[in-house]
């Protein structure tokens, strides 16, 4: 579930980019060459993109967390084999129950099957 939230992470943050250059050249820098790309990339999904990049930021900002607290267990010369092995299991717990209640799987579907085709015309 972990690799389904990166791979959405990574999706959404290269769109948000392509929106954010798209966007820059045309209130920015005032170059009109741009437009003929606002057939592509349709300008007002561009928000949405941007809400679920910082829905997804927390959630990989959490993750980073937890990968350094199993770090820190594992180094761990205060604890055991057992101890340690519970710790690590509670909390790959806790990532997997968040990445399920933040429903990853039918988040990454509906952006692949239903945002994408309309925010991004090929």
């Amino acid at each position: 579930m972990e690799n389904e939230f990166f791979e959405l992470k990574k999706m959404t943050d290269d769109l948000v980019s392509s929106f954010r250059v798209l966007d820059n050249h045309i209130t920015k820098s005032g170059d009109m060459s741009v437009l003929k790309m606002t057939d592509e990339y349709q300008l007002q999904y561009k928000d949405v993109f941007k809400n679920l990049q910082g829905e997804l930021q927390l959630t990989s900002d959490f993750l980073k967390e937890a990968r350094e607290e199993i770090a820190i267990i594992q180094n761990s010369r205060t604890m055991n084999g057992a101890e340690k092995t519970k710790e690590i299991q509670e909390i790959k717990r806790l990532v997997n129950l968040k990445l399920k209640l933040q429903d990853v799987s039918g988040t990454r579907k509906f952006v692949i099957d239903e945002l994408v085709p309309k925010a991004v015309t090929r």
